[in-house]
């Protein structure tokens, strides 16, 4: 009986364990790791906004990545 009682537990420890390697994959390949480095980029800039957006190579990025990660979130959003 207490090998059974252990095989379940490990079982259950498996599927933890998978679950949790799947979130950290997703989280490791997540564009929202970035959205801070943006919040600040933004906030460098709060009186030169549109300049930064049109002539800055790293402003000039932004449109993208903000299409970018609505895509992936609309991908990883349940029921999608």
């Amino acid at each position: 009986m207490a090998t059974n009682v252990l095989h379940n537990i490990g079982n259950v420890l498996n599927s933890v364990n998978v679950s949790s390697t799947l979130v950290s994959e997703l989280v490791r390949k997540s564009k929202t790791t970035n959205l801070n480095k943006l919040a600040i980029l933004i906030q460098e800039h709060p009186h030169d906004l549109a300049a930064f957006l049109t002539s800055d190579p790293k402003g000039r990025q932004v449109p993208g990545y903000l299409v970018g990660l609505a895509a992936q979130l609309t991908r990883n959003k349940p029921g999608c």
